[in-house]
């Protein structure tokens, strides 16, 4: 304890023994310690964020902020509120918690059904489930893969008793593509479909689809024919992005990545044509319908000159129905017959593509010769392909596509230098990021250990001094006390001498002295005359 009191006293008087120039390094390298210690904690201390959840409405993001602030998780707005970021080491858990409480819901679903209100009419409920029904359809279409976010609108009109007032449904869906993402027809034919078979009364005719920039989508699956405009683009662009990507593909496996360009231009021609055939066969007809008529006719009378009577009409008369010359008698028969003959009847129906010519240009890339010269600098040269070997690529290119000289196709393939721009990021500076970003990990954490070091050595510095300021103070005091004993020893020898004088020559002023320095009283010294 007294160590530890007189610590402020010895601090104090080592200060005071130094200079003015060491006081002031003294203070500025503390102060650069504490700011560079306090600096150290606060960036040591604040974490790193990631993205959690990125274009979010304002009420998705509400949601997931009033989520967070439940489960004590610490977060931050970017990108105007609509982007969350967390810390990263709690991206993934944040994520699963706010999944398991549907946050962020993406719009209003079923779950707004469970809000029941107490005399809500059969309009509100209708509407009510219209927009739960629009909440869902949006939530299943934005996790297609090319779709960003969708949304979904459908009007459906009360069914009226009158059928030439009767509307069908109709349905709009609206939605925003990931950059550079794309669209099939058949994923727009799949999400007409989809969106038809879940709303009652609505045919896939009578939905729209389109992107983010209004551009139709679902024009060339619903309702028009193959000779419309629309139709035509697409089966184009179809037929030229198969023809390029082929020789694409065939192109970058002989020569590389990168090292050639394809385009593809087809005049075609969309065709739609029905015939129908009708074959009979005479074999294995059967009978529909049999009639038969049979008519007579009789008629006479006397044989001229003969007598008149029945005697004379029977013998006019022959055997077999025949008459004499007497009389006469016509007998027919008429037989009617219809028979079901077997036939075949086709109908033919040729939908499709004819492609009356085909123009292809494709690009490839040449070889460079690195050659130095005296000064050793380096000279690039350019070596286009050999004619072979071009010549073989045009007869491949030739028959990925389906040459055909009749109709007049064309392919050329040149062997140019292509303008390689020094990428963006190469890799000699992605390396260096990481080993950039790898030593700001390992400063971040090397530096409190660095300072702690830092602040033991100079720790241990101040203790050293202290300790040798302390010791040769402790033998000041002991030379101080040497000293003092020393002269006290003196000064008690005189006067144990000038006592033994005192009592030796008066012996009553002696007992008297002592007897006054007992009671603290004045009385007369020793050798003093009475009365004195």
């Amino acid at each position: 304890m007294a160590g530890l009191s007189s610590a402020p006293q010895q601090f104090a008087s080592i200060w005071r023994r130094v200079d003015i120039n060491h006081k002031i390094a003294i203070v500025l390298a503390g102060a650069g310690s504490a700011a560079a210690l306090v600096a150290l904690v606060v960036w040591g201390g604040r974490p790193s964020y990631g993205l959690l959840y990125s274009n979010l409405s304002q009420k998705d993001a509400a949601a997931v902020v009033a989520q967070l602030d439940g489960e004590s998780i610490p977060y931050k707005l970017s990108d105007g509120g609509a982007a969350v970021l967390v810390p990263s080491d709690r991206v993934q858990q944040a994520r699963a918690r706010l999944l398991m409480q549907g946050v962020p819901s993406g719009g209003d679903g079923f779950e707004i059904l469970d809000k029941s209100t107490l005399g809500m009419t059969s309009f509100a409920e209708r509407k009510t489930y219209l927009r739960a029904v629009q909440g869902e359809l949006a939530r299943t279409i934005g996790h297609v893969e090319p779709v960003e976010w969708a949304r979904v609108h459908i009007s459906a009109p009360e069914p009226s008793v009158f059928l030439d007032r009767d509307r069908p449904a109709t349905a709009s869906v609206l939605l925003k593509l990931h950059a550079g993402g794309e669209l099939s027809p058949g994923q727009v034919a799949s999400i007409t479909a989809f969106v038809a078979r879940s709303v009652e009364g609505l045919e896939p005719k009578n939905v729209t689809v389109t992107d983010q920039f209004l551009h139709p989508l679902s024009r060339a699956v619903q309702g028009e024919g193959p000779g419309s405009a629309t139709a035509h683009i697409e089966a184009q662009r179809q037929i030229e992005r198969h023809l390029g990507d082929k020789v694409r593909q065939m192109l970058e496996a002989a020569l590389g990545p990168g090292r050639s360009s394809v385009s593809v231009c087809a005049d075609i021609q969309l065709k739609q044509e029905e015939t129908r055939s009708t074959t009979f066969e005479e074999e294995g007809r059967v009978a529909k319908m049999e009639k038969s008529r049979t008519s007579k006719t009789s008629g006479g009378g006397a044989a001229p000159g003969g007598p008149a009577g029945a005697a004379s009409n029977l013998q006019g008369r022959a055997a077999g129905g025949r008459t004499t010359s007497g009389g006469s008698t016509n007998s027919e028969t008429e037989e009617t017959s219809e028979f079901e003959v077997p036939r075949t009847e086709t109908v033919r129906l040729d939908q499709g593509v004819l492609i009356r010519r085909l123009t292809v240009s494709a690009l490839v890339a040449g070889t460079h010769a690195t050659d130095k010269g005296p000064d050793g600098k380096e000279t690039r040269t350019f070596k286009p392909l050999p004619a072979e070997e071009m010549t073989k690529l045009s007869d491949a290119v030739k028959q990925a596509v389906g040459f055909e000289e009749t109709r007049g196709d064309v392919v050329k393939v040149e062997c140019v230098e292509f303008n390689e721009p020094t990428p963006a990021v190469t890799a000699a500076e992605v390396a260096g990021e990481r080993r950039w970003a790898w030593m700001l990990r390992l400063a971040r954490h090397g530096s409190t250990v660095v300072v702690v070091l830092a602040f033991l050595l100079v720790a241990r510095s101040w203790l050293r001094r202290t300790r040798a300021a302390r010791a040769a103070a402790e033998a000041e005091m002991r030379e101080a006390d040497a000293r003092a004993a020393a002269a006290a020893g003196g000064a008690a020898a005189g006067l144990r001498e000038r006592v033994a004088s005192a009592i030796a020559s008066d012996p009553d002023a002696a007992s008297e002295l002592l007897k006054a320095w007992y009671k603290g009283t004045s009385v007369r010294q020793p050798g003093e005359p009475v009365g004195s």
